[in-house]
């Protein structure tokens, strides 16, 4: 197993971030819920959270994860496992939870990486075609992971017993978005930080800004609730700079940009941050077509389509480094290279991208998403996917050893993981010492301040063809948006139809 140093220099952001989290919401479950106190909390006289399951001797019986290769994507944390323990404290803390739960319920953890997330939707294909129950757990993109669930691939959260949204490790804001008609189905616990890894926010260049007398600084613009979509827009305009002066930007030519992202990073961003889902789903579970006859919606995808079709306001990492192979993280790494190198004002991404800017140029701040305006009473952060490890559903499966471990492995991850993160974050030297009160200032504002819009789960249906008619230029929102409704409600219905056909297979 390679002990990737990436790894060392996203450490400080995550548990900067985390903390906030954890100070404010430790006993929350993502900052909702109150854990209560004694044994329904899950937290018992040690001070440690422990799983609600039985305990139970399982007498070494083998439980084996599949994962996705976390040497393929660098803004992520996939491993499960290692072999031997660590060096790096998160990774210990990772290595030392396994054997904690291994230790409690007499099993032995195995741990496979199958390949790019590509790849593991049809190993678990292949697993229920055959029966065949090789892996208890395995790692899909969230996406894929529910498709899986409703057509019965996977098994839906409900299904499977201890599993206890109430206690703390369970990721509310999550998991509320994928209860529906009274099923749960999916199950984030904390031992899947992808769901915070994937929370998108702003960098920006705090060099450009200094240098750059008619650029406001971003933490006075947070600070006074004036950091909107407006003020984005015009500080990338006055950023930019067409180096040659050819009237064409390019990477090749060291151009400066506003603002450099990839589509699926940077439009859903943009709506989610104004207040805005495409998709929604209601307290009873039901889904709707929240984008259609929007006209706010129609107003800022308009806005946004004539910024990113205005040479040097925006660097597509898509467009511009399309030379570079797409798998992987390749052409987003490039991306946030290139803004590492002053190419760029912003970067817009993932918490995950910290580790690439390790040696950039300049230093660098971390920001919220943009408000729509003035009068918006928060700021909102999009949480984009989340890639969790489902239950292929084989007639081999163990529901009570699924369910202990799933659980147990999220209580120790509060336990062990978690507090890694966080309690050796500002010793780190990645940020400087002055800059650290005030990230970790905003950095609490991103998290929690997280939601999430279905559209990024149900992306093909909606937000793939309104991402292209940003990119091209569209012009007429309202009558691209009123041209997807049909199939977008009938995809609703028919996705509703299958859950409530999942509801009456669980008897509930």
């Amino acid at each position: 197993m390679n002990y990737r140093r990436r790894f060392s220099a996203l450490l400080l952001v995550l548990i900067l971030a985390l903390s906030a989290v954890l100070v404010s919401c430790r006993t929350s479950g993502g900052g909702d819920k109150d854990s209560g106190s004694g044994n329904n909390s899950g937290q018992e006289s040690d001070g440690k959270y422990h799983s609600t399951a039985p305990v139970k001797d399982y007498k070494g019986a083998t439980f084996t994860v599949g994962g996705i290769d976390p040497n393929i994507y660098s803004s992520m944390i996939l491993d499960f496992d290692f072999e031997e323990n660590p060096q790096d404290t998160v990774q210990s803390a990772v290595y030392k939870r396994n054997r904690i739960v291994e230790d409690i319920y007499k099993v032995k953890f195995v741990n496979e990486y199958i390949g790019y997330y590509t790849e593991t939707p049809g190993v678990l294909d292949n697993m229920v075609g055959s029966d065949d129950s090789k892996y208890q757990l395995i790692m899909l993109v969230q996406r894929d992971a529910l498709s899986r669930v409703i057509s019965g691939y996977a098994m839906a959260a409900s299904e499977i017993p201890y599993l206890d949204f109430d206690q703390p490790w369970y990721i509310s804001k999550m998991n509320d978005a994928f209860n529906a008609d009274g099923i749960q189905l999916l199950a984030y616990t904390d031992s899947i930080m992808n769901a915070y890894m994937q929370t998108i926010c702003v960098f920006f260049n705090m060099g450009m800004i200094s240098e750059n007398p008619g650029l406001e600084n971003p933490y006075e613009l947070v600070d006074k609730g004036s950091w909107t979509i407006e003020k984005f827009y015009s500080m990338c305009s006055m950023a930019m700079n067409d180096v040659n002066a050819d009237s064409e930007y390019n990477v090749a030519d060291g151009d400066v940009f506003g603002v450099v992202g990839e589509f699926d990073s940077f439009y859903p961003s943009v709506w989610i941050g104004s207040g805005l889902k495409a998709i929604s789903v209601d307290r009873r579970g039901q889904y709707s077509f929240s984008a259609s006859g929007n006209e706010k919606f129609i107003d800022v995808v308009s806005k946004l389509s004539d910024v990113v079709n205005t040479p040097g306001m925006y660097c597509s990492s898509t467009d511009q480094f399309s030379d570079r192979s797409s798998d992987g993280d390749v052409m987003r790494d490039a991306g946030t290279k290139y803004f590492s190198t002053n190419g760029a004002l912003f970067r817009i991404g993932c918490v995950g991208y910290i580790q690439l800017m390790r040696d950039m140029e300049a230093d660098f701040g971390v920001m919220p998403l943009p408000k729509y305006d003035e009068s918006q009473s928060e700021y909102l952060t999009r949480t984009c996917d989340g890639w969790i490890h489902i239950v292929p559903n084989t007639t081999g499966q163990n529901r009570e050893l699924l369910g202990t471990m799933i659980d147990s492995l999220g209580a120790e991850s509060r336990n062990q993981v978690i507090p890694a993160f966080f309690e050796t974050t500002l010793n780190y030297k990645l940020i400087r010492d002055e800059d650290k009160p005030k990230t970790q200032e905003m950095l609490d504002i991103i998290f929690n301040n997280a939601t999430m819009d279905l559209g990024d789960t149900f992306i093909e249906i909606f937000t793939s063809p309104i991402m292209k008619a940003i990119t091209d230029g569209n012009g007429n929102f309202s009558s691209t948006i009123g041209m997807l409704e049909s199939s977008v409600n009938q995809y609703l219905r028919e996705t509703q139809e299958k859950i409530a056909d999942l509801k009456g297979q669980l008897g509930q």
